[in-house]
């Protein structure tokens, strides 16, 4: 019986791998991580995961980004879709940019914005060796305006392009 549950997990496991395999990737980035600043104190959280590809016949762009830290008015969480992504893969830097949602929780409660956001993190960190990749983000709406940069103290974020010169 243990066989056949796992033979059953097996090719649900196989069909959702090969179902979103009709799409074809382009070029990306992923990272999590905590940012640090030039004192390698903390000042900040993010995930995100972008992707340029190929539905269909139609070339998309899709992901998110999640990124939590402070402002001159009290912790920020930003989120956000991504809507447009650049890449260079010589540097493996990718910048993308989105709508988004900032709360602010200031001394009179939660604040909520919407607003943009933009993103640009590079990967320098191969397999571990290199300087630490970079990450910075802003938000911008007619109220609020937020802007980090740094680098990333703890995990990893990376670069992918068809021609990158690194594969990490």
């Amino acid at each position: 019986m243990t066989f056949l549950k796992t033979a059953f997990a097996s090719a649900v496991l196989a069909a959702a791998v090969v179902a979103p395999a009709q799409d074809r990737f382009i070029e990306g980035a992923r990272g999590a991580g905590v940012l640090v600043n030039a004192n390698r104190e903390a000042t900040g959280e993010f995930m995100f995961t972008v992707a340029r590809f190929v539905r269909e016949g139609t070339e998309l762009v899709q992901g998110n980004l999640a990124y939590r830290g402070r402002s001159e008015s009290g912790p920020v969480q930003i989120e956000g879709r991504a809507m447009r992504l650049a890449i260079n893969s010589r540097t493996l830097v990718a910048e993308f940019t989105g709508p988004a949602v900032a709360v602010v929780n200031t001394n009179s409660g939660l604040r909520r914005f919407e607003g943009t956001y933009s993103v640009r993190v590079q990967d320098r960190r191969v397999f571990g060796v290199g300087d630490p990749d970079t990450f910075a983000v802003t938000f911008t709406s007619r109220e609020f305006q937020y802007s980090t940069r740094g680098l990333v103290g703890r995990g990893d974020l990376v670069v992918r392009a068809p021609h990158s010169v690194i594969a990490n």
